[in-house]
């Protein structure tokens, strides 16, 4: 099978919080506390007991416990799946032009 993407993926769990902005009211949104399962430039794979929709656009703020630094994010929800164990595994695209430290984020896999 021919790999896809186009950065490589780190594999490391941290602490991510997404939050949902409502379609109906922009300026309500919903937190969830989740998990990475891995990273890359253009994204993290997520994991927890939410799911979400196809295409929803999301803020994140990921906390890197290595260095000590929260990245606050933007991204799309490009893929979605459940579990054997009933877990929800999603993977979030960075959106370039939301995302306050995405420069900063790159850095780290140079």
């Amino acid at each position: 099978m021919q790999e896809r993407r186009a950065h490589p993926r780190e594999i490391q769990e941290e602490r991510v919080k997404v939050d949902v902005v409502s379609q109906e009211s922009p300026k309500e949104s919903i937190s969830y506390d989740c998990f990475s399962r891995d990273f890359s430039r253009s994204g993290v794979r997520i994991h927890g007991s939410q799911s979400f929709n196809l295409g929803t656009v999301v803020s994140l703020v990921i906390h890197m416990s290595e260095i000590d630094r929260d990245f606050s994010m933007a991204g799309t929800i490009k893929w979605i799946t459940e579990t054997t164990e009933h877990e929800i595994l999603a993977g979030i695209e960075f959106n370039d032009s939301r995302s306050a430290d995405l420069s900063d984020w790159q850095g780290l896999f140079e």
